[in-house]
Order: C-alpha cells, then sequence, then structure tokens
C-alpha cells in the first residue's frame, strides 16, 4: 500500500485519483485507512480537490454508496477549513460554481444517509457564499420542494426530492442564523 499511495502523489487530482484513495480510506486495514486519511487532509489545499470529490459523490451506480457518502463528507469537513477566498486558496470560482451545481443536482438521492449528507454540506457552503455568491440556492430549493408529479413512481421520487430540499432548507436557515 505504501508503495499505492505514494505514487499517487504524481497523478492529476480528478475524479478516478480521489476515487482511489478514498477505496483506500475505506480499508479494513487500520494502516491503509490511516495513511488515505492524512493523504485526503493533505489535498485539501490543492486545486481541484472539491471538484474531484464533487465528481465522485455524484457518479453513477458504477460508485458504490460507501465511496459517494465518503467523498461528500470529506467535502463537508473541509468547508470550514478551506473553502473561504483566501489568498493562497487554491480553490477556483469556477471551482465552487461546479462543486455548488453538482450538490444541488445530488439533491433528493435515494440514499438518505448520502442526502443527510449532501444536505449539510450545501449548508455549510451557503453559509460562507449565500446569499451573495449563491444567489440561486433558495430559489433552486423552493423549486425543488414545489414541483409536482403525475404517476405513482414520479410522486415517491418527488417526496425524496422534497424532504431532502427541506432538510437543505432547514441547514441552510441553521448554518444563516450562526451568522447573526
Amino acid at each position: 500500500l505504501r508503495e499505492n499511495l505514494d505514487e499517487m502523489s504524481g497523478r492529476e487530482l480528478g475524479g478516478e485519483f480521489m476515487y482511489d484513495v478514498l477505496v483506500h480510506a475505506l480499508s479494513g486495514s487500520e494502516d491503509e485507512r490511516a495513511r488515505a486519511e492524512e493523504k485526503i487532509l493533505g489535498l485539501e489545499t490543492r486545486s481541484g480537490f472539491y471538484a474531484s470529490l464533487a465528481e465522485v459523490g455524484s457518479a453513477g451506480s458504477e460508485v458504490g454508496p460507501d465511496v459517494k457518502w465518503l467523498a461528500v463528507v470529506c467535502m463537508k469537513n473541509a468547508v470550514p477549513r478551506s473553502w473561504r477566498k483566501r489568498n493562497n486558496s487554491a480553490l477556483t470560482e469556477d471551482e465552487r460554481i461546479f462543486v455548488r451545481k453538482t450538490l444541488l443536482g445530488m439533491v433528493g438521492v435515494s440514499d438518505q444517509m448520502l442526502a443527510n449528507q449532501v444536505s449539510v454540506a450545501i449548508g455549510r457552503i451557503a453559509r460562507l457564499n449565500c446569499p451573495e455568491e449563491w444567489k440561486d440556492l433558495i430559489p433552486t430549493l423552493m423549486t425543488l420542494i414545489g414541483t409536482t408529479v403525475t404517476d405513482e413512481q414520479k410522486r415517491v421520487r418527488e417526496e425524496c426530492f422534497t424532504l431532502s430540499a427541506l432538510l437543505d432548507l432547514r441547514n441552510h436557515c441553521s448554518s444563516i442564523t450562526t451568522k447573526i
């Protein structure tokens, strides 16, 4: 494993790279898990960190739910440390926009554990970016809440979207109140 994680250092930071690191972080081996977690923390300051996590978190069925969940958890946990705009920040405005759009696209995922983490990640970013830099957050969530459907299968899916959007809105409101 040492060679595997060390060899990754030279690779470009992207979804495939982050997927590999996250899989190591979910390993049954404590040593492998610890090294992968250390690697993830070291990547927080690199450009593309958030985008690669968003890419993994929003991937299709080819990525397991545990890996998606961990990607969103890592993103959520990193937001308070490195999302703010600073002179030495590697996080570009384009990456911020991509991550916000990707997270909004994940509202309503059927996996409740993943949906909860997406909601908290949205709330943490909203606390720092809304309404100044994320003007469409509340209108988008309200649209998701108000969407109507006709058949039963769509209705059930819509209820998941509505509950998830309401949870996002609640987390956003909670985050905003801490600013006051």
